[in-house]
């Protein structure tokens, strides 16, 4: 029963026309005597409801954006506002992510179509690499720093960019950051940049994730009708930190990258990965990789995988400094190997021996790879040979995901400094090798030294097969050439001093990567520690194999 209060009654009186059944057209009583408890009830009760009601409809919103800010926030110091600037197209406008920071500069995500010279949206018109790149930071928006492109992954839209770290301090420094690989369907997600400002666009509640887990080229799907232009690059963020980052939107749907994908290419191009990996309650989704805190230099170890197995033997290689390259009057140099140079590394973990046939197939066999040959020779413990610098990545890939550690193609600078173990000489035998210590053709010498034996064995070798050096690696010189992480340069000049990898930096010319420490057909001189040699990326040989490095 509903009541409909008179208006020609003075305000004071309780007077009300009933509508009901029972009592239609019936004019109540007027009193000037106070309601009834019941009375009472329904003139404050109800409003109170009411109140209460709207207060929750109104704080809901207000809970969630505080939810959102929160979480976002602690990596809003590491978001970086972009301008890419083309002689043949407008600027592009989007943001990115640091990730690492190394000897004064800093090392940045983002997509690859907002800075990269591959335009998707019309491939019969490739767009010129940018002229400029301008990266702006939360803490110093108005004072815009250069950045330069290092690489990019067009498959995945991603890119990897570098600048000069500022003078003032970086709030990202002291904020923990965390990455994470799973996430959960429904689950909220937020990011930073729209409108080229550090927004966190929580009005919304930014999204959701409507997938159980990444596509096969490791992206997300998200319900999101917040993302606008000029956001690509920008961070996606889940309750427990990093997800991925936004590389494309259709107005009511947004794709991101996901996290593990991003550190895998930054990792594989030789830049650090400072952020934390979240914590998993889970033991299912706990790493399988052992704790770098855990081991000891010079210390072998095999991380356990997934399915069960173990990965290859890895040694624990202590931080150092060496000089790197060959002196000049050191007998069969070449003008490459120069000029010599100082290098500082941290300590990393490299493999004991090169990556055999029985480990790859491991992996081929997971993923539907194919079978290398093996010319005849054996498989199993022998050295896998006939495949490319990819397929050497792809594995590390794999053992990556597998483990749940860094695993990836060492740098020139780390193979060097564990190949010579604390030599200075030629080889790491001395200044000369003999073979019983290597696999090469012992048909020639090395100036006059007594490399000439006379035994040529014109095949691999099982690994672990001849002495390790000091380091306790074995086969480092000879059996193979393996495979590093660097693009091919023609000198030192302008090489990296801290390890990393030398990739498009100073006419770096990536489609040939190097190749360290010879191979079983080749006369001894070619085994030398300092000695660099190179194929194309993609090329297969009986000559080429790896040795994997791992992030300690």
């Amino acid at each position: 029963m509903r009541a409909r209060c008179r208006r020609s009654l003075p305000a004071d009186w309780h007077g009300c026309l009933l509508a009901g059944p029972a009592s239609a057209n019936r004019l109540g009583r007027m009193t000037r005597s106070p309601r009834p408890a019941q009375s009472l009830a329904q003139r404050w009760l109800r409003p109170a409801l009411l109140w209460l009601g709207l207060m929750a409809a109104a704080v809901a919103p207000a809970l969630g954006q505080e939810r959102g800010q929160a979480i976002a926030e602690p990596f809003k110091p590491a978001t970086i506002r972009i301008r890419a600037d083309f002689a043949d197209n407008p600027a592009e406008h989007g943001f990115g992510l640091i990730v690492g920071e190394r000897h004064g500069k800093l090392y940045a995500v983002t997509a690859a179509h907002v800075v990269g010279p591959d335009h998707d949206d019309n491939p019969s018109t490739p767009r010129l690499a940018p002229q400029n790149i301008s990266i702006s930071l939360v803490a110093d928006p108005d004072e815009p720093v250069q950045a330069r492109l290092l690489g990019s992954l067009p498959v995945l839209d991603l890119a990897l960019l570098t600048l000069p770290a500022p003078d003032f301090d970086l709030p990202w420094r002291t904020t923990r950051t965390t990455w994470c690989h799973r996430f959960a369907y429904g689950e909220d997600v937020w990011y930073i940049g729209r409108r080229q400002r550090w927004t966190i666009p929580v009005d919304r509640d930014a999204g959701d994730i409507t997938q159980h887990e990444p596509d096969p080229l490791g992206r997300i799907q998200i319900a999101m009708d917040a993302v606008e232009p000029g956001s690509s690059g920008a961070p996606l963020i889940g309750a427990d930190g990093l997800l991925g980052i936004l590389i494309a939107s259709d107005g009511s749907n947004a794709t991101a990258v996901a996290a593990d994908n991003i550190r895998r290419f930054v990792t594989h191009r030789g830049a650090p990965w400072q952020l934390q990996r979240c914590d998993m309650s889970a033991s299912s989704d706990q790493d399988n990789g052992i704790s770098g805190s855990e081991l000891k230099p010079l210390e072998v170890f095999r991380d356990r995988l997934e399915d069960g197995g173990e990965g290859p033997p890895m040694v624990v290689i202590p931080a150092g400094r060496f000089m790197m390259g060959s002196p000049g009057q050191e007998p069969g140099r070449f003008d490459e190997e120069g000029p010599q140079h100082q290098v500082a590394l941290q300590s990393f973990a490299i493999g004991q021996t090169e990556v055999t046939f029985a480990d790859y197939e491991r992996f081929a066999e997971a993923t539907g790879q194919p079978l290398p040959e093996d010319q005849g020779w054996g498989r199993g413990m022998r050295p896998v040979i006939n495949v490319s610098w990819d397929h050497a990545n792809a594995y590390a890939d794999w053992l990556s995901a597998q483990t749940g550690a860094n695993y990836r193609l060492p740098s020139e600078a780390e193979w060097e400094y564990a190949a010579r173990a604390g030599t200075e000489t030629p080889f790491w035998t001395g200044d000369c090798i003999h073979t019983d210590q290597a696999n090469y053709d012992g048909n020639y010498d090395h100036d006059g030294c007594g490399a000439k034996t006379g035994v040529f064995r014109r095949q691999t070798v099982p690994a672990g097969t001849l002495p390790a050096n000091a380091f306790g690696l074995h086969e480092i010189a000879g059996n193979v050439w393996e495979w590093v992480e660097d693009c091919w340069h023609d000198r030192y000049d302008g090489a990296p001093t801290d390890g990393s990898a030398w990739l498009e930096a100073n006419q770096g010319e990536c489609a040939r990567r190097v190749v360290r420490g010879g191979g079983w057909f080749n006369d001894p001189w070619l085994l030398r520690s300092a000695l660099r040699n190179r194929y194309f990326r993609d090329e297969r040989s009986a000559v080429l194999g790896f040795r994997l490095a791992r992030t300690l």
